[in-house]
């Protein structure tokens, strides 16, 4: 498993990612909070329903990968999350760091306004 092209948009926030889990990629498009809440959620480019079978997979596919992480690599992600301020001449791993907290940004995100379907 593993997640490529992290992006966040100047138009507010958008965040957008590639998942390729098994050799399956997908794309997710979570909208900037401007356009209110909840997000629109997009995989693949289709708007996802807030109860659907798409958010449950999307939902477990981040938590293994979440898991699936290096304890240093998890650890420099949540240091990330705790940082206020710029950061100033950032190690490549830091950025890398910042890319992957903003997957972990849409993550929570899901979980509090998707509710999974059981």
């Amino acid at each position: 498993m593993r997640i490529f092209e992290v992006e966040i948009y100047r138009d507010g926030g958008s965040l957008e990612f590639s998942i390729e889990r098994n050799g399956v990629v997908r794309h997710v498009w979570l909208e900037t909070p401007l356009s209110g809440e909840p997000r629109a959620l997009l995989i693949d480019s289709k708007a996802v329903p807030i109860v659907s079978p798409e958010v449950n997979q999307l939902l477990s596919d981040l938590d293994d990968w979440w898991c699936g992480l290096p304890d240093d690599k998890r650890a420099l992600v949540l240091e990330t999350i705790k940082h206020k301020g710029p950061y100033y001449s950032p190690s490549a791993d830091t950025i890398d760091a910042l890319n992957l907290r903003h997957v972990l940004d849409v993550r929570d995100y899901v979980r509090c306004f998707y509710p999974i379907n059981t």
